[in-house]
């Protein structure tokens, strides 16, 4: 089989090529490489993102925080999530109640915690709370469709659930 082609010995762009039967077979496969490499490269591009997306080394979803550093006098605390009871605001400053009953200052606002915690775990109750079930004592039906929860820390304030949060409060709990 013979590699070359039949036409004058110096080949211009514009000089049209015309290809043996015999050379039909080597040259064909060149050019329906060309025209299909894209779509090659595509289909190996979806490939690749699709096994990122399925890698167990990549989480499925966003990462929240297990720990709170928190600063008490000359000392720093971790705090686990787990010991955590609910997020309150007072005159601006965030505060986190724990299991133990105790009340340590926060370094963040209640809309960035909201973002570091696992909605899961958490509900934003309201504008200043944010509440574990852990916390919840009792819910009572409020005026207007809103609820009140009562915390078994014995909050002095009333925690209401406002008519536009109760159906997410509600599968939050476990409707």
């Amino acid at each position: 089989m013979s590699s070359t082609l039949s036409s004058s010995s110096t080949l211009s762009p514009l000089q049209p090529v015309t290809i043996r039967q015999d050379d039909q077979a080597i040259v064909a496969p060149l050019f329906r490489e060309k025209e299909t490499a894209p779509a090659q490269q595509g289909l190996a591009a979806q490939l690749q993102d699709l096994l990122q997306l399925l890698s167990p080394a990549r989480p499925a979803g966003p990462e929240y925080r297990s720990r709170f550093l928190i600063r008490k006098g000359h000392q720093f605390i971790s705090l686990p999530v787990a010991d955590i009871r609910y997020f309150y605001s007072r005159e601006k400053i965030c505060f986190v109640k724990t299991a133990d009953n105790k009340d340590y200052v926060v370094p963040h606002t209640i809309t960035e915690i909201e973002s570091m915690v696992s909605p899961v775990m958490f509900f934003r109750a309201s504008r200043k709370y944010i509440i574990t079930h852990a916390a919840i004592s009792r819910i009572l039906i409020w005026f207007n469709g809103k609820l009140k929860v009562e915390i078994l820390a014995g909050q002095e304030e009333d925690i209401v659930i406002s008519r536009e949060r109760v159906n997410n409060f509600k599968l939050w709990l476990g409707e």
